[in-house]
C-alpha cells in the first residue's frame, strides 16, 4: 500500500507510464535475480530466510510503486470505450489466472528446481516482459487513440523507419510480427 501511495502522490504526474512499467519491470527482475543469486550462494546458512524475505518485501514495495497501479491505468487506456468494461473484465480474470498459477505452481518448482533456479525462472520471465513492454505498449496506445486501420499504418511506418534510419533490421522483423499481433489484439 505505502508503494501505491508514493506512486498515487509523488510519480504518477512526474514520470511517463511506460517508463514507469519499464523501470517497474527492470528492478522486479533485477530483485528476482538477486535473490536467484544470493540464494545460491547462501544456501545452508542461517541468514537465507532474511536474505529472500527482504528481497521479496522490496519485490512486492517497487511493485506497488510501478506495475501495480500502472498496469490498472494501462487497461483503462488500451480499451475502447464500448468494450471497456468487457475487456477490463477479461484482463482481470486473466491476471487472477495467472496470480493463481504463480501460487499454486511456486512450492512444485521449488521442488522440482530449487530455490535459485525458481527465481531464474522468474527473473527470464521477466526480462521477456521487458522486450515486449518496448515494443508492444506504444502500439497499443496508438491503436487506441488512432483507430486499428491507423495503428497498423503506425506499425508498418515505425519499422520501416527503424530500418532505414536506425539501421535496426534484425530487430525491426523481429518486432514487426510482434507490434502487428498486439495492435491486432
Amino acid at each position: 500500500v505505502l508503494g501505491t501511495t508514493i506512486y498515487m502522490f509523488f510519480l504518477a504526474n512526474r514520470i511517463k507510464r511506460r517508463l514507469a512499467w519499464i523501470g517497474g519491470f527492470c528492478f522486479t527482475t533485477t530483485i528476482l535475480a538477486a535473490i536467484a543469486i544470493l540464494s545460491h550462494y547462501a544456501a545452508g546458512l542461517s541468514i537465507l530466510p532474511y536474505i529472500v524475505i527482504t528481497c521479496t518485501m522490496l519485490f512486492v514495495f517497487v511493485d506497488q510503486m510501478t506495475l501495480g497501479p500502472v498496469c490498472w491505468l494501462l487497461l483503462s487506456e488500451i480499451f475502447p470505450l464500448h468494450v471497456r468494461g468487457l475487456g477490463v473484465g477479461i484482463a482481470t480474470f486473466g491476471m487472477w489466472i495467472m496470480d493463481f498459477g504463480v501460487g499454486f505452481f511456486f512450492p512444485i518448482l521449488i521442488e522440482i528446481f530449487g530455490l535459485s533456479n525458481t527465481f531464474w525462472i522468474f527473473a527470464v520471465i521477466g526480462v521477456i516482459c521487458i522486450i515486449i513492454s518496448f515494443f508492444i505498449i506504444p502500439l497499443l496506445l496508438l491503436a487506441h487513440f488512432f483507430g486499428i486501420r491507423y495503428g497498423l499504418l503506425g506499425v508498418l511506418l515505425r519499422s520501416v523507419l527503424h530500418l532505414i534510419l536506425l539501421n535496426q533490421g534484425v530487430i525491426t522483423w523481429i518486432g514487426l510480427p510482434i507490434n502487428i499481433v498486439a495492435v491486432i489484439v
